[in-house]
């Protein structure tokens, strides 16, 4: 009888969720694609910024041409 009784609640609050989730449906959130050139250019801003070591440096160097690569498409 136990069993029996839980599993009937667990089903009578599934429902009862899907019900407020119909009356009261949940904002969407909005998927951002990309950034705005003011995003890249902060973006750039704190990447100069920074303070780098030598095997750093690679790097800042491959995502800082990225970045100012896709700034001047967006300024285009």
């Amino acid at each position: 009888m136990k069993i029996f009784l839980s599993i009937h609640k667990i089903n009578l609050k599934k429902v009862i969720m899907s019900i407020l989730d119909k009356i009261n449906p949940q904002p969407k959130q909005v998927e951002v694609n990309s950034f705005t050139a003011e995003e890249y250019k902060f973006l750039l801003l704190k990447l100069r910024s920074a303070t780098y070591t030598g095997h750093e440096f690679e790097m800042f160097y491959s995502i800082w041409v990225k970045i100012s690569k896709e700034l001047e498409k967006l300024e285009k």
